[in-house]
């Protein structure tokens, strides 16, 4: 049983390395990352604090019992719950708790006690955290890049010193991968793109936001390329989006009736993925109020990057998770060959060893057969 484990933890590393080594863009590849962490080192909720070189934050990826969830609901959850200048305070806990690489948030000493770190009695306890260990990421000349918490709730098991070190056999990579951010406007050269995230605001004449999820105002952040911390969140959750719908449509005709600078459709592609953005007037509507707008926003990444969620692609070798994208990507079986090194016989029985486990026959089927979602 431990040597079956132990295989499925190098699995999951070489998973990870995979990822790092491919992706051209780091941020937009970090939810994925965290699910491969997850693999690794089961936890409730984690939250990735981008940090300016000063160690202030900048912007924020968290989630709570799932990998994609916005980052506005752990800052609006963590705002409204803590005095004075909370993201302020929670920096400055991290900063006093780091005497090393990885950090207890929360222990228990041996007479059964709890004994807690600044940060967790600032923050984590307040989000109903138990167990918590920080990781702090650096760029290649040791500079700040971003601080890592995962967190287990307090029913949960404490993370143990094995644990400590499969993060820590982790921690390159995960270092690599976040630190290969591309420039805002870059988009991966791939053929397709999935979907992963929808979402509609409900919009005013005037920009304010009448209908919204945390969600909804997340994607649009991310969309704007505007990081999710600091005034224009105050502004966004206070129901304002003027600066993002101008940062968005900037040099964009007018289109949109009642939103001077909204189009009726856009596209983005920035370092948090690629953004359809479509805007519908809704005064032509009986039941609705002149000048109100809805839009939709979908949230699409790289079809190779939503396989690494996927543990159907995962259970794949990394030679045939290599095939298999060169496949996905359109690649011819001599294409293949040259990519990965080998004869084109090796790469046809890479591919044919794949298809008889997954139970197809063609090339078109792949991405549904390892994902259960068509492309």
């Amino acid at each position: 049983m431990a040597e079956a484990a132990q295989k499925s933890q190098q699995r999951i590393l070489v998973a990870l390395r995979q990822l790092a080594l491919l992706a051209p863009n780091g941020r937009m590849a970090a939810a994925e990352a965290m699910a491969l962490l997850n693999e690794l080192i089961r936890y409730d909720t984690y939250a990735l604090l981008w940090l300016d070189e000063k160690h202030k934050p900048i912007d924020i990826l968290s989630a709570f019992d799932s990998p994609c969830f916005t980052a506005l609901d752990f800052v609006e959850n963590f705002v409204s719950r803590t005095d004075s200048d909370a993201i302020d305070v929670l920096t400055d806990c991290y900063i006093q708790d780091v005497g090393a690489r990885f950090v207890e948030i929360s222990r228990q000493n041996g007479d059964g006690e709890f004994v807690r770190s600044r940060s967790y009695n600032t923050f984590a306890h307040r989000i109903g955290c138990g167990w918590g260990v920080m990781l702090s990421l650096c760029n290649g000349d040791g500079k700040p890049l971003a601080n890592l918490t995962v967190w287990r709730s307090l029913h949960a098991a404490e993370f143990t010193e094995f644990e400590i070190g499969l993060l820590e056999q982790a921690h390159p990579w995960l270092e690599h991968l976040l630190r290969k951010d591309a420039k805002v406007g870059d988009a991966p050269d791939v053929r397709a793109f999935s979907s992963v995230e929808h979402a509609t605001l409900l919009i005013d004449g005037g920009g304010k936001v009448r209908l919204a999820s945390t969600g909804a105002l997340g994607l649009l952040h991310q969309a704007a390329g505007v990081p999710v911390m600091g005034e224009s969140l105050k502004q966004s959750v206070d129901g304002d989006i003027t600066v993002l719908l101008q940062r968005i449509s900037r040099g964009l005709p007018a289109t949109c009736p009642g939103l001077p600078n909204l189009p009726s459709s856009l596209s983005i592609n920035n370092h948090w993925g690629r953004f359809h953005l479509r805007s519908y007037n809704l005064s032509a509507f009986e039941s609705a109020k002149a000048g109100k707008t809805a839009l939709h926003i979908e949230r699409q990444v790289p079809f190779w990057l939503r396989l690494f969620s996927a543990p159907r692609f995962l259970e794949l070798s990394p030679r045939e998770r290599e095939a298999c994208l060169h496949v996905l990507a359109g690649s011819s079986h001599t294409e293949i060959a040259s990519k990965m090194g080998v004869k084109s016989s090796t790469a046809i029985y890479f591919i044919r060893k794949i298809y008889l486990r997954l139970g197809i026959n063609r090339h078109v089927d792949l991405m549904s057969a390892l994902t259960n979602v068509e492309l």
